[in-house]
């Protein structure tokens, strides 16, 4: 595991954990241009033994449980969920071709991303707590039929959905390192 205490970064080994969950993937020509894809995944993580981490906090920042050691601040988070495991995640996309001349074709698609909430370090800090999201996404392309060339407009995290990368807290004060917002890209590609 790797976390930024406020004044430097502390690697360790967690010892174990138990991961059980499902996950299911599905794929479905639909019809001649349009196919489907979807995925779901459910997870219980949690650490078996993590001896040395980080104390779990309360949402006013004082420690959650009562074996937090507060001069090394300190505990084993035996039981805790890990970071960055939210409980569902679920995708559904879809992608259209079609001919239409002899020399084009189009291509669309459209994806779609949810996730339940998560918490990105061990302390399990508000402010280091993903909620749950959506993002969705989007793709429009002409490509020649021999697919010698493409050019398309792809726009990502079309929601504007900000979401929590890294959290930090230094000093008292707190931060967190965004993921990126809504992007519009044109794209060029040339086969040889």
């Amino acid at each position: 595991t790797s976390n930024y205490d406020g004044s430097q970064f502390i690697i360790g080994n967690a010892g174990s954990a138990t991961v059980d969950g499902i996950e299911v993937e599905f794929s479905w020509q639909a019809t001649e241009n349009l196919r489907l894809y979807s995925s779901v995944s459910y997870i219980d993580a949690e650490y078996d033994d993590f001896a040395g981490a980080q104390c779990v906090v309360d949402s006013a920042g004082n420690p959650a449980n009562a074996d937090c050691d507060i001069v090394s601040g300190t505990e084993n988070q035996k039981g805790e969920k890990l970071e960055r495991s939210p409980d569902m995640e679920f995708n559904l996309s879809a992608m259209w071709e079609s001919q239409l001349t002899d020399a084009l074709r189009l291509k669309a698609s459209a994806s779609f991303y949810y996730s339940d909430e998560y918490f990105v370090q061990p302390t399990q800090a508000d402010y280091a707590t993903q909620d749950s999201f959506t993002k969705w996404d989007a793709r429009v392309a002409l490509a020649s039929s021999n697919e010698r060339w493409e050019v398309g407009v792809i726009g990502r995290n079309l929601g504007d959905e900000m979401t929590i990368q890294h959290a930090y807290n230094i000093a008292g004060n707190q931060f967190r390192n965004l993921t990126r917002g809504r992007s519009v890209l044109l794209e060029a590609i040339v086969r040889f």
